[in-house]
């Protein structure tokens, strides 16, 4: 069984394909293709947004079948505006392609993952290797809701 672990800044969807099977828990995307960076070249929001559910649907689709998507939620929402609204659509569109597709999803903060911002990483890797490209503490992040999840299931 697989699940999608996400975490989103204003420009940036990372996610954590993870799969538990007889052997244990694997991070299937740990070596590419786990960081969608939004083109600065569409300044329209809505038009970003368009495009990035389309690169969502495009994940859940190569990944899939999924059993969940396990989305770290933004616990320090910036003073600006413009900044806490991106990532809130980007978590939106998550929940509306999980809707459609009928799929589960849940939505977590450090402490429902039993970790916090500063111990991420190390915390992390007591599941899964470190992915070899865009390891950070939002990568990580990823990792620990979708590894939640699956170890939920």
């Amino acid at each position: 069984m697989k699940v999608i672990g996400v975490r989103n800044s204003t420009d940036t969807i990372r996610f954590a394909v993870i799969e538990k099977n007889g052997r244990g828990i694997h991070f299937l995307n740990a070596d590419d293709g786990n960081r969608i960076v939004l083109p600065k070249t569409i300044p329209d929001r809505a038009a970003r947004m368009a495009w990035a559910r389309q690169e969502l649907d495009r994940v859940i689709t190569r990944h899939g079948p999924i059993a969940g998507i396990a989305l770290k939620q933004n616990e320090n929402q910036p003073k600006a505006y413009t900044q806490t609204v991106a990532v809130a659509f980007l978590d939106a569109l998550w929940f509306l392609a999980a809707g459609e597709k009928a799929t589960k999803i849940e939505s977590y903060v450090f402490r429902q993952l039993g970790t916090r911002s500063a111990d991420v990483c190390g915390d992390a890797t007591k599941h899964v290797a470190a992915s070899t490209t865009h390891w950070d503490a939002q990568m990580a992040a990823a990792v620990m809701a979708a590894t939640h999840m699956i170890e939920g299931l």
